[in-house]
């Protein structure tokens, strides 16, 4: 909508519900775009008022009426297609290209169409600074456009009023479509005012004849229009004066400008509806052909340009997004690695240079009778016969010889008090007294003493049974004899 007071414009500072009215945005022949302030959602807001200026009127107190009686019906009518135009797009609210619209409403007897404020820089500005694009500008600006025209298509839409002004460059430099023309078509054709719905040389030629059906080749041409505009820098002639005289409208090879491309918009242009494009997906298609075949399509069947209008802060985007997701990989695998070391089995500990625990072998010797230990002291002997050692009856009766206790494991504890001990010691004391008589070794009869046996060492094989014994306790020497001997 062209940036231009209106003369009945609400002015700045009226409320309309929860709305203050700032500034007017853009007038046209259907009606007035306002910039304004939501008070309870504390944002800004476009709202847009039904207000034709070919049969109607602002009288004093904001009301707006039908110019005449006989524009009564025409103004009711028109009325209704604003408001159903609304309410379809509505349903486009989530797409980044179309713009989003939040409420509709009725006062001041017509009625206000409330949307998103994408902002206020249009293409028509960016062409009126820079002139022309480059191919990757016009790409990228023209993809997104592509897109956004396939989803009102597939709902039955039309835009019917593409043109540069109507496309905005949001704060994420992404186009938006605004301003569609629907129901402007509608109000024009039952008021027979050309000048509402028409914008030469982006209106195809069928907008021009109410006989004749449009469709999505309708929009097809109005954009290939504004992509002429942004490759030659000059607007395309009008669709009635080509149609006189039925020249092709080509476009000269340019530097910097795919053939293919050059020949996909001139193909949009053709003036009979019948040999355009028919769909946005076959257009996108001839569009990008050279593109394809150099496999550089990343936008659906787009290509990847990021650079130029619109490429700077989605690049940033995507590159601050990578750098995000990187580092969280990194901290996930680290975090991964740190919880295997510490559930490392014992078994791992030796590959990592520190040696396992390994129990002490215990050596076992044949105890004489006046140092014999108490029998919970002593490790467990095997319960095989094979790995029982045999003492000879002549060991019974060698003189006492001092020798070191057996250690026992250092895990585990003897559990016999002192009393058990010295009661264990008297009694070996009595039965050595009664063997000698008054003490005094008795002299065997060969004199040359036998060499002492070796130790016998026994690894514990299971955990020593520390409870006291019930019953009459076995001497410690009878196990070594005896294989079934539990002391």
């Amino acid at each position: 909508m062209p940036h231009q007071e209106h003369r009945q414009a609400l002015p700045a500072g009226t409320q309309l519900r929860e709305y203050d009215i700032l500034r007017t945005l853009g007038s046209g022949g259907f009606g007035v775009a306002y910039l304004a302030y939501d008070r309870e959602l504390a944002h800004h807001v476009v709202l847009k008022e039904y207000l034709p200026g070919a049969f109607a009127t602002r009288l004093a107190g904001n009301t707006v009426v039908p110019t005449s009686p006989k524009d009564e019906a025409n103004f009711q009518w028109g009325l209704e297609r604003f408001l159903s135009e609304a309410r379809a797009l509505a349903a486009f609210r989530a797409h980044p290209h179309i713009v989003s619209v939040l409420h509709s409403f009725r006062a001041n007897n017509t009625a206000y169409m409330v949307m998103e404020y994408a902002g206020e820089f249009s293409l028509q500005q960016f062409l009126d600074g820079q002139g022309v694009m480059t191919q990757e500008q016009l790409l990228d600006l023209v993809l997104p456009l592509l897109d956004a025209l396939e989803t009102i298509h597939a709902a039955g839409l039309i835009h019917r009023d593409i043109k540069p002004d109507n496309i905005l460059i949001n704060d994420n430099a992404e186009p938006v479509l605004i301003d569609f023309g629907a129901a402007r078509q509608a109000v024009g054709e039952r008021s027979m005012s050309l000048s509402i719905i028409l914008t030469p040389g982006y209106a195809p030629f069928e907008q021009y004849h109410h006989a004749t059906e449009q469709g999505p080749w309708t929009d097809i041409y109005a954009l290939a229009a504004v992509m002429f505009r942004c490759v030659t820098g000059k607007n395309p002639p009008d669709a009635p004066a080509r149609m006189e005289t039925e020249t092709p409208l080509e476009l000269e090879p340019r530097e910097g400008y795919s053939p293919h491309l050059l020949a996909a918009i001139a193909w949009g242009l053709q003036i009979r509806a019948a040999e355009r494009p028919q769909t946005v997906a076959v257009w996108r298609e001839a569009l990008l052909r050279e593109s394809v075949e150099k496999g550089s399509v990343t936008h659906q069947t787009g290509v990847n340009v990021r650079g130029g209008l619109l490429g700077g802060k989605r690049r940033m985007m995507t590159a601050l997004l990578g750098s995000v997701l990187l580092l969280g990989l990194a901290f996930l695998g680290i975090a991964a690695l740190s919880s295997e070391k510490t559930t490392e089995p014992p078994a791992v500990a030796q590959a990592s240079g520190v040696s396992p625990t390994v129990p002490t072998p215990v050596a076992v010797t044949a105890a004489p009778e006046s140092a014999s230990l108490p029998a919970s002291a002593l490790p467990e002997a095997p319960e095989t016969e094979a790995s029982t050692p045999t003492v000879p009856e002549e060991e019974k009766t060698k003189p006492d010889v001092e020798s070191p206790p057996a250690t026992p494991p250092a895990p585990i504890k003897p559990t016999t008090d002192v009393k058990s001990k010295s009661k264990d010691t008297d009694k070996s004391k009595g039965k050595d007294k009664s063997k000698t008589g008054s003490g005094k070794t008795q002299p065997s009869g060969k004199s040359t003493p036998k060499p002492p046996q070796p130790p016998i060492y026994v690894m514990p094989s299971q955990p020593r049974n520390t409870s006291k014994p019930s019953g009459k306790s076995t001497d410690s020497r009878d196990c070594l004899v005896n294989p079934n001997c539990h002391p």
